[in-house]
């Protein structure tokens, strides 16, 4: 560098042609996965959730809590159920249960649900995923789960009870755990839970970490998954994160909004762009250099205009 130098702004081109450069390579290795993260390139920069992602569980009993929170059967919540032959009107009235035809009541143990994490609710939800139900609850603390069938067969009720009891519940997002990692992430739920360490819980997945530890986790993450692949990685971090929350590294971002249709459909979807045109009328001023270069005109700025004039202070 020379005597009156504009460092500044040579120092910025410089550290964002470089971050450009990342971004753009990106898009022609989409699908690759980056040296130390189990998550493509591709997906870190456009915060994508996809079935790579996975958590790390720190637990003294790995098969109490693959038993526990992986594979606990409904039976275990359950105290009692009765037949719609033997149910107590009056109960019904003094709770506001909308009482039908039920094949079933169960009445399950509120401190076994709340010591697991769980509300009827979310049994409510797996219940009606795994067989053809329809399912009342009560508020937890009460713990009545009221069910019966959306199309009848002739199967005895004894049997169908009992395949009602052997359902399992998991963890919503979570499918495996294998030696302290797990496959998917539930940072909300798996954070409340007993016998595992929140100090070294650990998740790839972004919109979680952000959601539930702030933007700064967040953007240590993104920092911890592409350093290995790309020497500006905190360049990259700090732009999805400059604005106090999470934005993709690519033309959705804030920072890029109000640049023109022209400079827009320049980038990787111009299908997508032509689309909003049709849609309703759109304008461009063609003042950057995307747009002047696409309609044949001299750009003012960029790579055309090598020299600044220097303001010298007296």
């Amino acid at each position: 560098m020379q005597p009156n130098d504009p460092i500044g702004i040579t120092s910025v081109h410089n550290i964002m042609r470089k971050a450009t450069q990342s971004n753009l390579s990106s898009f022609h290795e989409a699908g690759l996965i980056s040296r130390d993260s189990t998550l493509p390139i591709q997906n870190i920069l456009n915060v994508t959730k996809n079935k790579d992602v996975h958590m790390i569980v720190d637990t003294d009993d790995h098969n109490m809590f693959r038993r526990r929170y992986l594979h606990r059967k409904f039976s275990y919540y359950v105290v009692q159920y009765k037949s719609s032959l033997y149910l107590d009107k009056n109960v019904d009235i003094f709770w506001g249960i909308n009482r039908g035809p039920s094949l079933v009541r169960f009445y399950t143990n509120y401190k076994r649900l709340i010591k697991d994490c769980r509300t009827l609710e979310y049994i409510r939800d797996i219940l009606i995923l795994r067989r053809d139900l329809i399912v009342n609850i009560s508020s937890d603390f009460v713990g009545i789960i009221d069910i019966v069938e959306k199309y009848p067969t002739n199967e005895p009720d004894h049997k169908k009870i009992s395949e009602i009891l052997d359902i399992e519940f998991g963890i919503d997002g979570i499918l495996e755990y294998t030696d302290g990692v797990v496959t998917g992430s539930n940072l909300d739920m798996v954070s409340r839970l007993n016998h595992i360490d929140k100090h070294s819980l650990w998740s790839n997945d972004i919109r979680q970490v952000e959601e539930k530890f702030g933007i700064e986790a967040a953007r240590n993450l993104i920092f911890s998954e592409i350093k290995h692949d790309y020497n500006e990685a905190g360049i990259i971090a700090d732009y999805m994160a400059y604005h106090g929350k999470i934005y993709p590294f690519n033309k959705y971002n804030p920072d890029q909004i109000g640049k023109g249709i022209l400079s827009s459909m320049s980038f990787e979807q111009p299908n997508h762009d032509i689309s909003k045109i049709c849609l309703k009328p759109m304008g461009d001023d063609a003042t950057s250099v995307y747009s002047q270069s696409m309609i044949g005109m001299k750009p003012k700025n960029g790579t055309n205009n090598p020299n600044i004039d220097i303001i010298k202070e007296e």
